[in-house]
């Protein structure tokens, strides 16, 4: 897995470490994001930070997922990893059940595992059927079913104005890929110590298959599309008739 180390950062009061991850479903398929930095505390007080991918895809292409919140996720997504490059398929089931064994091996592999925390989210998204599945890791791996979106991660950042308003399951992937990008790229505006980087992953219904987009394109397109709804703002603004008094 591709790992870069970033600076030490100190954390400020009240400030926590989180990451920002998006599943959309469309017309024609799905589109997935999530940011690439992940972030622990050392016993020094101060906070280090890698670069990592924090979104996985099955050596068939055919399943995407991401992890957030915690140790156990990030164990969580990398066992289900190994299962499915030992066992390749594509029965959702069968992925499902080792997704449930890889939460709970997480758990079983600390002797003292503390309790389950409720930010550890592991989010798969199938991308044919274009199910979208959360499993909460613990002893007892719990599974929920989702509807059409997902976010995960910062789940209270403004950010989430943008999927939650522009959002439609009549959207293409094209649509959809630059709303993603966008949402990551402003939760680094807002958060940019703990939320950098940009992966996005297309399941295009007609290619049958999940294919990584160029992050640097989509990092950037997603700055030039702030500076678009900027100019027009203001151009909106310039052109607003006012009544006269």
């Amino acid at each position: 897995m591709e790992t870069t180390t970033l600076p030490q950062v100190k954390q400020a009061k009240g400030e926590r470490l989180m990451t920002y991850q998006v599943t959309l479903c469309g017309s024609d398929g799905v589109v997935v994001a999530s940011d690439r930095c992940e972030a622990w505390q050392e016993e020094t007080g101060g906070i280090s930070r890698n670069r990592v991918n924090k979104l996985l895809l099955d050596k068939l292409s055919q399943t995407a997922w991401t992890f957030s919140g915690g140790h156990f996720s990030g164990i969580t997504a990398r066992y289900l990893r190994d299962a499915l490059e030992q066992s390749p398929t594509n029965d959702e089931a069968a992925i499902l059940e080792m997704l449930k064994e890889s939460g709970n091996k997480a758990f079983r592999n600390f002797a003292s595992p503390p309790k389950a925390r409720v930010t550890d989210i592991v989010v798969l998204v199938f991308g044919k059927s274009q199910r979208i599945v959360r499993a909460h890791p613990s002893t007892e791996t719990l599974l929920e079913d989702l509807e059409d979106k997902c976010v995960s991660g910062e789940t209270d950042s403004l950010v989430n104005y943008f999927p939650e308003h522009f959002y439609s399951r009549n959207m293409c992937v094209r649509e959809l890929a630059s709303l993603a990008g966008y949402a990551v790229r402003m939760a680094h505006e807002l958060d940019p110590k703990y939320v950098d980087g940009l992966d996005l992953a297309i399941y295009q219904n007609s290619t049958g298959r999940f294919q990584f987009a160029d992050r640097d394109t989509c990092w950037h397109g997603a700055a030039k599309l702030d500076d678009a709804l900027r100019q027009f703002i203001k151009a909106q603004a310039l052109s607003m008739p006012f009544s006269q008094p």
